[in-house]
């Protein structure tokens, strides 16, 4: 499918292709959209990359740009323009996945509303960027929202930055998980610059950043690894030195030295050798 530069156009366009069932394969270009795109029945829609592909909701048009549900999957292009008075300006997900995607510049406006970017109630958001959507009012997850979820929901390797709920809960996201006792799982992932309210943290409510994810994947596949998280942990807080930068999120030089030395020691354990006089510096 092409971009004709018609918002009635492409949306029949595209609509039509997902409603064929199997890969819709999007061209480069911006497509202009005037009604919400359902991605359902384990259609995959697939564009050129998100700088190459854009999704845009026509001037105007006060929708959603798209729903990915039923194992569906929305890959490699750029939501944009989404505006709505519900959830999920940009996109909803129910029971779908999206991946390698930019979801930008979204607004949601209403009391309470989840997700002005995304809605997801169940799925994946993979490898993408979640950015600059607004939910307004009393609007909660001003990135990602989740409301009464009705399965799992994980975020791995999401960049989520500069969203905003300028009069609720959750600049970056808000999850309320409801009956499904289960925590949003974050993975691999970073949350920055999102606006924040009434002392609310950028994650809000039923979320959990899963910060240790690799180590214990190593250890189910057997593959030799260093794992000093939960040694930084237990001594964060009576070592005589800082481990992290005050404002930062790495290792600081002192602590890279623990590790380094950590993984010499490891290697020569491994290989039944003798250590010898190392040099670590600049």
């Amino acid at each position: 499918v092409q971009p004709t530069g018609d918002a009635a156009a492409d949306t029949t366009a595209i609509q039509t292709a997902i409603n064929a069932g199997g890969t819709v394969e999007l061209g480069e270009g911006t497509f202009l959209i005037n009604a919400t795109l359902d991605v359902k029945s384990g259609v995959t829609v697939q564009g050129q990359g998100w700088e190459k592909t854009v999704i845009k909701a026509a001037s105007g048009a006060s929708i959603r740009c798209a729903k990915v549900s039923g194992a569906s999957k929305l890959i490699g292009v750029t939501v944009t323009g989404g505006n709505t008075s519900s959830r999920g300006a940009g996109v909803l997900v129910a029971g779908g996945t999206v991946s390698w995607c930019c979801i930008s510049n979204n607004t949601a406006t209403g009391f309470n509303i989840y997700g002005a970017g995304v809605y997801i109630v169940k799925g994946t958001i993979d490898h993408s960027i979640i950015a600059y959507n607004a939910a307004y009012q009393t609007g909660l997850g001003g990135g990602i929202g989740c409301h009464d979820a009705a399965g799992a929901v994980t975020l791995d390797t999401c960049l989520i930055y500069g969203n905003g709920a300028p009069n609720g809960k959750g600049g970056a996201i808000a999850a309320e998980l409801g009956n499904y006792h289960k925590a949003v799982a974050i993975r691999n992932s970073t949350i920055a610059d999102n606006a924040q309210v009434y002392g609310d943290a950028e994650v809000y409510g039923d979320a959990k950043v899963c910060s240790n994810y690799f180590g214990p994947k190593f250890k189910e596949l057997g593959v030799n690894h260093v794992d000093v998280e939960q040694w930084f942990l237990q001594m964060k807080d009576t070592a005589s030195f800082p481990l992290f930068p005050r404002t930062g999120t790495h290792w600081s030089n002192i602590a890279s030295l623990y590790v380094a030395d950590s993984v010499i020691r490891y290697i020569v354990e491994l290989m039944n050798a003798t250590r010898t006089n190392e040099y670590i510096g600049r």
